[in-house]
């Protein structure tokens, strides 16, 4: 099941890194989307889960905005996730490693996630945690992100 965690834990980051990187290689590509599967282990069998639809756009001044629209389920109690998260990336080499850091959230009316639960998940400004990616292209707009102490996911770009 730890395998499972650390990979739906570098999942969401992998995607922003991702985005960042299409984006500085082809003005025409802003968008990256995914759907994410992310368990913690919170001492139950079944742990946390977040399962979420995710858009990731991003700008030329090294921002950009990641939404996600699914539930986070936590002892069999269903919680709605509709949200945008804000964050900052910066390359740190030339082998498309990049740096990423949450520092702002927008969140619906529908979205009912208690601020602690989420914490679970993605750590905003306040932490001061930065996340590391690193980026490789594939054939027919996908990418693959990986960090550097997770497992792999993909992501898919248009065109």
């Amino acid at each position: 099941m730890k395998k499972y965690i650390l990979l739906s834990l570098f999942a969401v980051f992998s995607a922003l890194v991702t985005a960042v990187f299409l984006h500085q290689k082809s003005h025409n590509i802003n968008m990256c989307h995914s759907e994410l599967l992310w368990i913690k282990d919170n001492g139950t069998d079944e742990g946390l889960i977040l399962k979420s639809k995710t858009n990731i756009l991003i700008d030329n001044d090294n921002t950009g905005r990641m939404k996600m629209y699914g539930y986070i389920k936590q002892n069999n109690v269903f919680y709605r996730l509709d949200r945008a998260i804000y964050f900052n990336f910066q390359s740190i080499d030339k082998n498309h490693h990049y740096s990423v850091h949450f520092n702002q959230l927008s969140i619906t009316n529908s979205d009912n996630v208690p601020k602690e639960l989420f914490a679970n998940f993605i750590q905003l400004e306040e932490e001061k945690i930065n996340y590391y990616v690193s980026i490789t292209k594939m054939d027919d707009g996908i990418y693959i992100l990986k960090d550097e102490t997770y497992s792999s996911f993909t992501c898919y770009v248009e065109k």
